[in-house]
């Protein structure tokens, strides 16, 4: 299988950054609010269930971190992957929870956490999409390009690309250049 370099396992961390923060930020905001339970059995061992989430994380970026490599993406496609890093994390969270024999939490609690964490996941990774593919258009982070045929179409299209500099914009010509 032919690994993929440079700018897409940049974009692989960023997205796993962003992540992470959603997962942490989710906890704390409902922390914050009041939604997470305060019994005498979770309050001492927070820092234990937020270091489990992080961890649970792990295996789910193993198993989506070559979508997001891909260069093209539906957005149904992308909730839908969404859905399923989510799942896969309560999977592997509720998991770790027993078997390290961490009090569990109440279903209602986890109900909603993974209900926002989705809805924040699945924002993240479009919005995140759509402002990727917006900078390619504007010219930066473009893609390089190789021209096949040294003929007289060839050549055209290769002055036509270094005149205008599309990298990503449509050309004159009716062409798409990526």
């Amino acid at each position: 299988m032919n690994k993929r370099t440079g700018k897409s396992k940049f974009l692989t961390s960023l997205i796993f950054l962003g992540d992470l923060f959603l997962i942490n930020f989710v906890i704390c905001f409902l922390s914050f609010i009041g939604l997470v339970p305060s019994n005498n059995d979770i309050t001492p061992i927070f820092r234990q269930i937020i270091l489990v989430l992080n961890v649970s994380y792990i295996p789910v970026l193993n198993l989506i971190k070559l979508q997001h490599e891909q260069r093209f993406f539906e957005m149904e496609r992308m909730i839908r992957l969404a859905f399923y890093a989510v799942v896969f994390h309560f999977t592997f969270f509720y998991t770790l929870i027993n078997f390290l024999y961490i009090p569990n939490l109440p279903i209602g609690f986890l109900f909603t956490y993974y209900a926002i964490l989705y809805v924040l996941i699945s924002c993240w990774w479009v919005a995140g999409r759509v402002i990727l593919k917006e900078i390619r258009i504007k010219g930066f982070n473009y893609r390089n390009i190789v021209i096949i045929g040294a003929g007289k179409n060839g050549v055209e299209l290769a002055n036509t690309i270094q005149e205008t500099g599309t990298n990503g914009r449509p050309c004159e010509y009716g062409c798409l250049v990526y």
